[in-house]
């Protein structure tokens, strides 16, 4: 349900922080710069942070574009949490839900319109879960393990 702020399994977190935003696609900058911020402090390595910052920029272009139908004047609170292994980021919103059932990869040998966004976060986090909670707003949660190798 996205309320857990420890994630699954997780104690407490190192670090929280907080972001709320308007659904305007100018704010994708200001959005991309919260999450580097949130993962200089972590122990992701640079490749790490830059799929997590494209993953959450997408999500949120996503519930712009998507959740609150290009409208300009909805709200997204984005929480962000550090914990020894991992980064997790939540986005919060009261647009229209998405519903992540089955869908079809997008195709590279033809154009298709839509559908490469949700292709792209699921390919450079490691965890993303879509939910609605007892207040009526939507999360999405992306999380990023930090590796150990």
């Amino acid at each position: 349900m996205c309320v857990d702020v420890s994630g699954a399994g997780h104690s407490e977190p190192i670090f929280h922080t907080e972001k709320e935003t308007k659904s305007d696609l100018c704010e994708l900058a200001g959005i991309r710069e919260f999450v580097r911020c949130v993962c200089d402090a972590s122990a992701l390595d640079e490749d790490a942070i830059d799929q997590f910052e494209l993953a959450t920029s997408e999500a949120a272009a996503n519930i712009m574009r998507h959740g609150y139908k290009g409208r300009t004047d909805g709200r997204i609170q984005i929480l962000a949490d550090t914990f020894s292994d991992r980064v997790e980021i939540r986005l919060y919103h009261w647009g229209v839900a998405f519903d992540p059932g089955p869908r079809e990869l997008p195709r590279v040998d033809t154009y298709q319109e839509g559908g490469y966004g949700l292709y792209i976060i699921e390919q450079t986090v490691d965890e993303v879960r879509y939910s609605r909670d007892p207040r009526g707003r939507n999360c999405v949660l992306l999380a990023k393990n930090r590796r150990t190798d």
